[in-house]
């Protein structure tokens, strides 16, 4: 049960890529450069979960943060928000990545808060 839940994170986005490819075949959406990243990556991970779950486990942080950042897109349509100064694009990110990220962060806190004390120990050693 503990690792079912570990994957529901990457089984959203999984989910969220085969809709997008339904979408595709049933009203001739076009796909991007973002979408077909999107599912190299997803398809990587769920391989990535099979062979050790702590890969997947990486393998999800890093495509959510690729998806967070608007690299990649998991839905036919890609929401974005951007923060804008003087009309320049400051940050975007896409909500639906940011909701499953913080999903992901909320299942795995405790390897997710141990890998950032570890982190921030080891750079705050290597300046002094």
């Amino acid at each position: 049960m503990k690792n079912a839940i570990k994957v529901l994170p990457i089984s959203i986005l999984a989910g969220a890529c085969i809709y997008s490819a339904m979408e595709l075949f049933i009203n001739e959406f076009d796909f991007t450069y973002r979408h077909y990243i999107a599912f190299i990556l997803v398809s990587i991970t769920l391989i990535l979960y099979m062979v050790k779950v702590r890969f997947g486990q990486y393998a999800t942080a890093i495509t959510l943060l690729l998806g967070n950042f608007n690299i990649t897109s998991f839905t036919y349509n890609t929401y974005t928000i951007s923060f804008r100064v003087l009309s320049y694009k400051v940050i975007e990110f896409q909500p639906v990545s940011t909701c499953v990220f913080i999903l992901f962060i909320i299942i795995n806190y405790k390897s997710v808060k141990a890998k950032l004390e570890f982190a921030f120990e080891w750079a705050w050693l290597g300046k002094h």
